[in-house]
């Protein structure tokens, strides 16, 4: 009767036997750098850029955001940049002590086509009015919507491209 050889005495056993751990921790290595390659370039496509950073400044100095029609009181204007979540650099101030909210929108309405902005078909009961205007590499949205007895009057821009009325 033949007793099979010992791992060590085939020629190049031992070599493959030796090789099987490597192999595994290379591959496993593979796919956890390629994992975070992934998981970096999704995370890099979302949330602000430095071109969206770069939006908030012209944004925030819109002439159309620094009017305040008559009868109406505007809080000061803050501004952001996008997080996570949203993709558009924003400058925005709420409208309060309105004595006639039709002519608040009448006031940006006109304002605004001065000032070169287009209208937009406003969509939803709370947007009272939507109009846009190229902004850079981009277009530039300027909405007024209502919240309660108040409007709040928005600035919004996204370097990836247009957003539409928010």
């Amino acid at each position: 009767m033949t007793t099979p050889a010992a791992p060590s005495s085939v020629p190049g056993r031992a070599a493959r036997a030796g090789t099987a751990p490597v192999v595994a921790i290379v591959c496993t290595f593979a796919f956890l750098v390629g994992a975070l390659v992934v998981g970096v370039l999704w995370l890099g496509e979302r949330g602000c850029t430095g071109a969206d950073h770069a939006l908030v400044g012209p944004l925030a100095a819109d002439p159309l955001l620094a009017t305040v029609p008559p009868g109406a009181v505007a809080e000061d204007v803050v501004s952001g940049a996008c997080d996570e979540d949203e993709d558009a650099a924003w400058s925005a101030r709420r409208l309060t002590a309105i004595d006639d909210p039709a002519a608040v929108v009448e006031h940006y309405a006109t304002e605004g086509a001065r000032l070169g902005w287009t209208a937009v078909a406003a969509d939803g009961d709370e947007l009272a009015l939507c109009l846009s205007r190229p902004l850079r590499d981009t277009t530039a949205f300027f909405t007024l919507t209502r919240s309660g007895s108040e409007l709040d009057a928005t600035v919004a821009a996204d370097a990836d491209g247009p957003i539409g009325c928010l």
